[in-house]
């Protein structure tokens, strides 16, 4: 009890050093910068939050690791036997298979997939955010180029991914995009239903509480990913795969195989998913190379290197040069520049009013005194490879959170701490098992092999209720089909009401479908159209290409992507220009994007003003 109040102290004391840390480490701000949101505004160093968010969570935990690891010495591995456990020292149990039991909940995610109520997906518009994708896709199908056509923040997926079923089924449609993004989640489910299986396979209980084990974490892990919010893990599927892969080749440290093959090819691919997403899988894949260095596993190694020149060899191959100059110049702008426009300032934890930053802060430091326990202590029935995956998920988990420390809003916050609470749900899982494998509690839970029946009984009756199943409506399956195709042939202009739409935000109204019939004969003569506003989907809507490669005023902002904007303009001379919203804006372009505002302001003339909309026309043109 002694070592445990020790225990206690030593990680207060530290985590209140780290909180104080927190407050005063400050990076100097470059003098170059003019430009950026609420980082710019109050002269603050983008990467500040990044380095306060590490130095917090080391300061915090390394006390304690210590400490833990100087109590409890006779029981646990060293910091350097951790990582050299060889697979004949561990314990010698017999493998339980669960395959019967997973086969059931993938039957689950099927069913929970077309029982989806495709038809409420068919609203309204949210005319920023989805006009990221539906706008930049549109530009290919019209250019056939990629990087050459838009200027992208998300990545070549994130911001193409349309593009998949458009070319497939030859539809042009908002549904389309709407559909694959369900597909999406639904991958999402069964990336996280192998992610629970492997974890079970590594854990060394007996049968039934294998059993309950899988189940309670199944269902977590299922909950977690939901249809009707997606922005989460849409974004995070590969990463969910890549993860899965990691814990397969664990398997094959000493050879040549596949699966690490696999898993260096993920350095392209990541980087062609989501731009921020790839920069975290090559942090893991670079790690990964140290770690199994160190352990000599040049096999391994090798393998991995292996895919990773494949991968890239092979982009740059099928692509022409152009598209891969511009890719590497989109690449990286958007690293050097999309912190310091999109950032902001993240929540001092403890210190601050955001209880949700302070909380998920907490939730890593909770996780990480997991991670030290499990992989450490040599009683816990974990295999030694679940002990380095799980040391690799928690370190998976601080780099995703790269993405609430640069923009540090709730919604954010939230989406970056979704792996940290996925791993946190293991652990919670594992010591609710674990107690009730206990001397004082064997007794109890010795009924349940009497009762077999009703633990999966009671597992199908909890997949129903947290998969909201509906059983019911199976009888309705037949005509999924159709509901499907309902939503991928649904025309834009029913995405363009306002029934369910707020009074003021991105969502559109009726009134936009007005908009686009006035803009359309505005330009009927031209083949391209440029917007200044944030109406992303306004060129996807009225069905032309976007005249230069910023559809984006958002992400414009750096002084060379503004003289670029520019060189484009003196080019392409767009007669007609939607250059002022007062429906839907973040911050005024012309306040945003001073080079190019003061370009238009000599350029180009006030036309009209329709509704909400400002027109101008190019000067000296009928």
């Amino acid at each position: 009890m002694k070592k445990k109040i020790y225990l206690f102290c030593t990680l207060l004391i530290s985590t209140i050093i780290a909180s104080f840390i927190w407050k005063i480490t400050n990076l100097p701000v470059s003098s170059n910068l003019d430009y950026g949101g609420e980082y710019f505004k109050k002269n603050y160093n983008s990467n500040n939050d990044t380095i306060r968010f590490f130095l917090f969570i080391l300061i915090s935990l390394i006390p304690f690791l210590l400490t833990y690891l100087h109590f409890y010495k006779n029981n646990n591995y060293n910091l350097k036997s951790i990582f050299f456990i060889k697979e004949n020292e561990e314990k010698n149990v017999k493998v339980f298979k669960i395959n019967w039991l997973f086969n059931f909940f993938l039957i689950c995610v099927f069913l929970e997939f077309l029982l989806i109520k495709f038809e409420t997906f068919i609203s309204p518009l949210d005319i920023f955010h989805e006009g990221l994708w539906l706008t930049s896709s549109l530009n290919y199908t019209y250019t056939n180029n990629f990087w050459l056509s838009s200027y992208i923040d998300r990545g070549f997926f994130g911001n193409f991914f349309p593009l998949i079923l458009w070319k497939t089924n030859g539809i042009i449609s908002i549904g389309s995009a709407r559909f694959f993004d369900l597909l999406l989640i639904f991958f999402n489910k069964i990336f996280l239903l192998c992610l629970a299986k492997q974890i079970t396979d590594n854990i060394n209980f007996d049968q039934l509480r294998k059993i309950l084990f899988f189940s309670i974490l199944a269902i977590i892990f299922l909950s977690l990913s939901d249809y009707t919010d997606s922005k989460p893990y849409s974004r995070f599927c590969l990463l969910l795969l890549f993860l899965n892969i990691f814990f397969i080749s664990l398997k094959n440290t000493d050879k040549l195989n596949f699966f690490n093959f696999l898993l260096g090819t993920f350095s392209l691919v990541s980087m062609i998913w989501f731009i921020d997403i790839g920069a975290y899988i090559n942090i893991l894949i670079f790690v990964i190379i140290i770690f199994f260095l160190i352990r000599k596993n040049y096999k391994y190694i090798s393998s991995i290197i292996l895919g990773i020149l494949f991968s890239w060899t092979f982009f740059y191959v099928v692509i022409s040069g152009y598209e891969f100059q511009s890719f590497v110049n989109n690449t990286i702008n958007i690293f050097s520049t999309m912190d310091q426009i999109h950032g902001l300032i993240h929540p001092v934890p403890f210190f601050s009013d955001d209880s949700r930053a302070t909380k998920t802060i907490i939730f890593f430091i909770i996780t990480g005194i997991f991670v030290i326990n499990i992989c450490f202590n040599k009683s816990n029935n974990v295999s030694n490879n679940g002990r380095i995956f799980f040391i690799f998920f928690y370190l998976s988990s601080l780099i995703v959170y790269k993405s609430g420390l640069s923009r540090s809003d709730s919604g954010h916050i939230r989406g970056a701490s979704e792996i940290v609470i996925l791993l946190l749900s293991t652990f919670i899982v594992y010591y609710f098992v674990t107690l009730s494998s206990q001397e004082k509690l064997k007794k109890k839970f010795s009924i349940l092999n009497k009762k077999f029946i009703n633990l999966i009984s009671v597992t199908t009756l909890l997949s129903i209720i947290i998969f909201n199943l509906e059983i019911y409506k199976i009888k309705n399956i037949p005509s999924v089909f159709k509901k499907i195709d309902n939503l991928m042939h649904a025309p834009d202009k029913e995405f363009l009401s306002n029934s369910n739409a707020k009074e003021w935000s991105e969502f559109v109204s009726d009134e936009y479908n007005e908009l686009i019939v006035y803009y359309k004969n505005l330009t009927k003569d031209e083949d391209c159209v440029q917007i200044f506003t944030d109406e992303q989907a306004v060129p996807y809507l009225m069905r032309k290409k976007t005249c230069t490669n910023y559809y984006q005023m958002l992400i414009a902002e750096p002084k060379k992507i503004q003289e670029d904007f520019v060189n484009q303009l003196q080019i392409k001379k767009p007669k007609i220009i939607l250059y002022k919203s007062e429906r839907v804006f973040w911050v005024q372009a012309e306040n945003r994007l001073p080079i190019v505002n003061l370009y238009l302001e000599k350029n180009y003339e006030f036309h009209s003003k329709f509704k909400y909309w400002t027109f101008i026309k190019l000067k000296n043109v009928n």
